[in-house]
């Protein structure tokens, strides 16, 4: 007798003796849920899934409700649904497994339930079906697998196929629109994490609706009080958005209980925006160092500010602090190397030519304090 692993290789190519499935029958049907966990039962089950006859279906589907094991539950609603195209008769366990049962812990029921229903959907109408998969896709406390099998059974629902999909943005606003409005439902879905905008916001893509979203937000936001979404759409807007958001980033410029949401303000109003000379007095004093920016995120960033507006500017005050920051000998690693670059910066050089070059370069140095000496009071 082959191994059962050897069994479902031949399985799939139609190559299973009649000895070797009466084996399998009889192991299927003397199992039993107080059996625990067997493995090999997973590969007869497989292999019982290639074989397409309704005599099996009872067999199969004693395996749907199976706490001890909810990777043969999973199996069992992908053979009834996905393979034999049963689906139609097992939508309410569907549904139930795509709202969660406690058992299922690993999510094996779960992920099944939601990957037939993409292919159900492509042919069939089922609001309510249709609306659980769409409520997992929306919830952001889901794993990233579920959310994104639910995505690609709503993608399915609306006729994209899998080379669509691979294609595709992903998620894609007019696919999850036209699931809203056939649940009638008005632009539910924040498309995107806050985190997943601001890399689209790297590269320019962030839909207006987002941006709108992410404006709201920050509107709304408290200053006070750790809100890690806060600092991903105070990034976003300060990427895509321009100076009239200026007086909703100063909220942020004295954030004592998270000084992140301070340094990403810094970003947009002075490296963004270009809206330095304003600021230049909180530049100098976040630069000096303030008590409660604990892990020196709001100076970092203050540096780099600064770095950035004396490549084309003049600001002795600016300069000098920098400079003061590289030379004093009790400053940490960090702090110095921050400041080095700035300074680099403010002289001219490029990112590309500060990676390639030695570390502090007295060149450097010259050139910034040439042009401190140069710099106006």
């Amino acid at each position: 007798m082959r191994t059962p692993k050897e069994l479902l290789h031949a399985a799939k190519s139609g190559k299973i003796t009649d000895e070797e499935l009466e084996f399998i029958l009889q192991k299927i049907d003397q199992s039993s849920p107080q059996d625990g966990y067997d493995l090999s039962l997973c590969y007869y089950l497989d292999v019982l899934g290639w074989i397409v006859s309704a005599e099996y279906e009872p067999l199969v589907q004693k395996f749907i409700n199976w706490p001890q094991d909810s990777m043969l539950s999973g199996l069992a609603i992908e053979i009834l649904c996905c393979r034999w195209g049963l689906t139609a008769k097992y939508l309410d366990q569907i549904k139930t497994f795509i709202q969660g049962v406690e058992w299922d812990e690993d999510g094996d029921a779960r992920f099944s339930a939601l990957r037939c229903s993409g292919y159900y959907l492509s042919s069939f109408e089922d609001k309510d079906l249709l609306n659980a998969v769409y409520e997992v896709f929306c919830d952001q406390s889901a794993n990233s697998l579920d959310r994104e099998t639910a995505y690609i059974a709503l993608a399915r629902a609306i006729g994209k196929d899998r080379s669509d999909y691979q294609l595709d943005e992903k998620p894609n606003d007019p696919i999850i629109r036209k699931i809203e409005a056939r649940l009638g439902l008005n632009k539910k879905y924040k498309l995107r994490t806050a985190e997943e905008m601001y890399q689209g916001a790297k590269s320019g893509r962030v839909t207006q609706d987002e941006f709108e979203y992410a404006v709201k937000e920050l509107e709304s936001a408290s200053r006070d009080g750790f809100n890690r979404d806060t600092y991903w759409y105070l990034l976003v807007v300060g990427i895509m958005g321009s100076s009239e958001y200026a007086p909703l980033f100063e909220r942020f410029l004295k954030c004592p209980e998270k000084p992140s949401l301070t340094a990403a303000a810094l970003d947009g109003l002075c490296y963004y925006w270009s809206l330095t000379p304003k600021y230049i007095d909180i530049l100098v004093t976040f630069i000096k160092g303030v008590s409660w920016d604990t892990h020196a995120d709001a100076r970092i960033s203050a540096m780099r500010c600064a770095g950035s507006y004396l490549r084309d500017n003049e600001n002795k005050k600016l300069l000098w602090m920098l400079m003061y920051v590289f030379s004093n000998e009790e400053e940490n690693e960090v702090m110095q190397e921050t400041a080095y670059m700035a300074i680099a910066r403010a002289v001219g050089q490029s990112w590309e030519e500060y990676q390639k070059d030695e570390k502090p370069n007295p060149s450097i140095l010259k050139r910034a304090q040439d042009k401190l000496r140069k710099s106006p009071p």
